[in-house]
């Protein structure tokens, strides 16, 4: 099964056409989403975006702006502007209309992790903190969290959040990637090492790292291994 899988689209409805037509050209089997659909700074587009995904996406697992919108409250300290926003993306989102209740039915469904067999789970964050805590690269050096966190997943963790693609095996090491234009690993589903790895997709609609192309993941089960590909789009002009 080969299944792409995207996050953090934040309500950019351009970035996200362009990456499901991206999708649409590498065979892909299943579309997996790992959270942050919304923006909440165009609601319009925020409902766009949903609606694009309801149709086409297997799976989702909860992000902090979805739960904001859901919730109509923020997760996180902002400003007035901020929960005015949310307020408004909220209201427009979820109402009364047959597509409005459909929204709210998918959202409501939508959970907090997701496992697949005994070697993947995919979250938002991490696995401590579903919607909210970051695996970056500089986290490798908070040994003991990382140590906690490597603890509740068996092989791969795919996560969000952080924007970037990125590598981090549980040895504590950001594994740059051979080729930056097209990087690819596999993961051997008997390796010699139990070694694990927490997968960052990068982000299709906010961008950050390896300059900032749009981008999504690959992973391509075979007998033997998985092979994971990251896609990285030149950023919209």
């Amino acid at each position: 099964m080969r299944k792409a899988i995207i996050s953090d689209i934040h309500g950019n409805l351009p970035a996200l056409k362009r990456v499901l037509k991206d999708i649409d050209s590498q065979n892909i089997d299943a579309i997996y989403n790992l959270g942050d659909i919304f923006g909440c700074k165009n609601p319009e587009a925020d409902a766009a975006c949903l609606d694009i995904l309801m149709d086409r996406v297997t799976v989702n697992v909860m992000g902090n702006k979805d739960l904001e919108v859901l919730l109509n409250e923020q997760t996180l300290l902002g400003t007035d502007a901020d929960r005015e926003t949310i307020f408004q993306t909220h209201h427009i989102l979820l109402g009364t209309s047959s597509q409005q209740k459909k929204r709210w039915d998918f959202l409501n469904c939508i959970p907090y992790v997701y496992f697949e067999s005994n070697k993947i789970m995919y979250f938002h964050g991490s696995p401590l903190d579903p919607l909210q805590g970051l695996l970056a690269r500089h986290d490798v050096h908070d040994t003991k969290r990382m140590d906690l966190e490597f603890c509740m997943i068996h092989y791969l963790g795919f996560h969000g959040h952080t924007h970037s693609p990125e590598v981090i095996s549980s040895e504590k090491v950001y594994l740059e990637p051979e080729n930056k234009l097209h990087p690819s690993w596999i993961f051997p589903k008997a390796p010699e090492k139990p070694i694990k790895y927490f997968i960052g997709v990068g982000s299709v609609g906010d961008p950050r790292g390896w300059e900032t192309h749009l981008a999504y993941a690959i992973l391509e089960e075979t007998e033997d291994a998985f092979h994971l590909q990251f896609r990285l789009l030149e950023p919209l002009s």
